[in-house]
This record gives structure tokens, C-alpha cells and sequence, in this order.
């Protein structure tokens, strides 16, 4: 990922992220039991999302891309996006809010929160990677700093 971000004009810095503040736990995906590599395969992804401090328009972006050119979700030459919506809040009002007024919704976790059960978008379609009975889904989150 740090050759990518060097390749967009930010040549000279080095990228990384050991902040911690938001990290998943994979808690189901339905989909087939075996492919073939490179492959689209269809899947539904529920996942845990920790949060250690607020997140502003935080997006997941899932890499849907089988060139094999980059494999980065966020660069990547195509991806899925999902966001928190109304339905989100609805069920975490305390948490899920949407403070700026904007289309994308955002996390208050004052000293850390989970939300729970996170579905990615249905029938989310992903290149078939990794070792034979284990599947490797490429996703990274991004998010807005509070101006």
C-alpha cells in the first residue's frame, strides 16, 4: 500500500497507520466452500467494527477488482463502498450519528464502542484469492478527519 501511496504525488513520505483506532473481527461469510483462483465469487460478510475514538464519514472499502494489478480496496481500480446509514443509527443512536448533515454518517466512541453484527452490502462480489479452503477478501476503512 505504501508503493501506492508513493505513486500518487506523495513521493518522499512514507504511509503508515499504528493508531489502532478501528479494528474487525470477521463474525460470518456466506458464500461458497471453494473457488478457483481469480475467480468473482459472490459473499455476504457480517462483521464487528471496534472503534477506540471517533470516525467521521467512515467508509469500508472492499477490493472487487481480479486484475491482480493492485491489490489495494481504496486505489484499487474497482471497489465496493459501504457506509453507516440511518438504519445504523437507528440501532446505535449514541454511537451512529450524523453530526456534519452530510450523506455519509459517523461514529462517536468517546472511550471505544463496537458496533456489532455490521453487514457489508448484499451479494458483494470479490475475487477468489488466497490457499484453497481459506479465502482472502482484500477490505481497508477510511475515514474524514474532523475539520
Amino acid at each position: 500500500m505504501n508503493d501506492v501511496w508513493q505513486g500518487t504525488d506523495n513521493s518522499g513520505t512514507e504511509l503508515s497507520c499504528n493508531a489502532n483506532e478501528v479494528s474487525t473481527t470477521v463474525l460470518g461469510i456466506d458464500g461458497p466452500l471453494s473457488c478457483k483462483k481469480g475467480d468473482i465469487i459472490v459473499v455476504n460478510i457480517t462483521t464487528s467494527i471496534y472503534f477506540r475514538a471517533s470516525r467521521y464519514d467512515f467508509a469500508i472499502y472492499t477490493l472487487t477488482d481480479n486484475s491482480g494489478e493492485l491489490d489495494d480496496p481504496i486505489f484499487g481500480n474497482e471497489c465496493a463502498v459501504d457506509v453507516l446509514t440511518q438504519e445504523d443509527a437507528d440501532f446505535a443512536p449514541d454511537n451512529i450519528q450524523n453530526q456534519d448533515r452530510d450523506a455519509c454518517y459517523d461514529v462517536v466512541a468517546r472511550s471505544g464502542w463496537t458496533l456489532e453484527q455490521f453487514k457489508f452490502q448484499d451479494n458483494l462480489h470479490v475475487p477468489c484469492e488466497g490457499e484453497p479452503g481459506k479465502l482472502n477478501i482484500i477490505f481497508g476503512a477510511k475515514e474524514r478527519e474532523r475539520e
